[in-house]
């Protein structure tokens, strides 16, 4: 993997149209304080050609479980450390998409919320 981000750093990747498509433009979530809370998108090839590359987060509250694209359909699992976010917080970034096909951008904005005790009166 590190010999294809050098080759990508470097400029040596095909100038074909290749692009990515993914299963969502943003990610905007209300978690409850103190859960933990894991998702997923999906990254696709429109092309022939097979996407190689590294997906990374901006913020470290935001855990990548697997960032790696392996194909012409990934899927990126993401999960929110409950262990740094208070009630009120607003966890605020990116994931970088960095392949051979391109870099792209995926915003997250997640809303720490407040967590109410369930009862049967309400």
């Amino acid at each position: 993997m590190r010999r294809v981000l050098s080759r990508i750093l470097q400029g040596n990747y095909t100038s074909e149209d290749l692009s990515l498509d993914f299963s969502c433009s943003r990610i905007e979530l209300d978690v409850l304080a103190g859960e933990e809370y894991e998702g997923s998108f999906h990254v696709y090839s429109s092309s022939n050609a097979i996407p190689e590359g590294k997906v990374v987060s901006s913020d470290l509250r935001m855990v990548l479980i697997s960032d790696t694209l392996t194909g012409k359909d990934s899927e990126i699992t993401y999960r929110l450390n409950p262990a740094y976010c208070n009630e009120g917080d607003n966890v605020k970034g990116v994931f970088s998409v960095i392949s051979n096909m391109g870099e792209y951008y995926i915003p997250f904005s997640v809303n720490i919320v407040r967590s109410v005790p369930d009862s049967s009166i309400g």
